[in-house]
């Protein structure tokens, strides 16, 4: 795997995280010493496929994409931002490797801990129903996104892709190649190409080497599938249950 990424502080808030914020406080505070701090630079590889997990990883900025790598190319399987994290399923230690490949698209910082770790110290706690819930509803983003791919335009998917890539970012400029969009949205980088020139010249984004920014969400909403809403309410609804549940000490 690439060094690409170096121990630092990433942020002093460990609720950055939002998935890490969900958690009660005393739990937060059981596993926060095994949390190392890292910053995330673009094309680094967190995992690679068919390799023993080391790591889980929540992301405090930045996006890391799960792809399946395919003879020919890459196919985004996922992505994940400060809503989630990476490998915190458990029974991933039943395969005993990643069937995916992580790669850093966009650059950020996460905290990370052993898998070793995070399998000895959540097992039976109120944290691994919540875990168990946000891996649930990965499943079911997974199930629409194949979905997506069967009954939906490129141009529709890509524009859903961008929305995904905007939120968890929080701002107007995503710095990703045509490469990355190609393998988010499942076709040819000649295709994102025409694409994104014709969402330019429609003043939907504006285009540049290397970035794709957001001029105008609205409409890009309206050019993207379903699929997007329908995945946007599970997260809100995912959120929403664990942060109004009395289980749980907010901070």
């Amino acid at each position: 795997m690439s060094s690409a990424y170096l121990e630092q502080p990433a942020h002093n808030d460990l609720c950055a995280n939002r998935l890490l914020a969900l958690l009660p406080r005393a739990e937060r505070a059981r596993i926060a010493p095994q949390l190392t701090s890292v910053v995330l630079d673009v094309g680094a590889l967190l995992q690679v496929e068919n390799a023993a997990i080391e790591y889980v990883y929540f992301p405090a900025s930045g996006i890391v994409a799960s792809t399946l790598v395919m003879p020919d190319q890459e196919v985004t399987a996922a992505i994940t931002g400060n809503e989630g994290a990476l490998f915190c399923d458990h029974s991933l230690s039943s395969l005993g490797s990643s069937l995916t490949r992580a790669t850093v698209r966009s650059a950020g910082a996460a905290w990370r801990m052993s898998f070793d770790a995070w399998q000895e110290l959540v097992p039976g706690t109120e944290t691994a129903r919540i875990i168990a819930a946000y891996n649930a509803l990965c499943v079911y983003e997974t199930q629409q996104n194949a979905a997506c791919c069967l009954l939906h335009d490129v141009e529709s998917r890509l524009c859903r892709w961008l929305l995904h890539v905007h939120d968890r970012l929080g701002q107007s400029a995503i710095r990703m190649t045509h490469a990355d969009l190609a393998s988010l949205a499942g076709t040819r980088r000649t295709t994102v190409t025409l694409i994104t020139g014709s969402l330019h010249t429609a003043g939907i984004v504006d285009t540049r080497r290397g970035r794709v920014e957001v001029a105008d969400r609205f409409a890009l909403e309206a050019s993207a599938c379903e699929c997007y809403g329908a995945i946007r309410k599970k997260r809100a609804e995912f959120e929403q249950r664990f942060a109004g549940d009395p289980a749980i000490a907010a901070e």
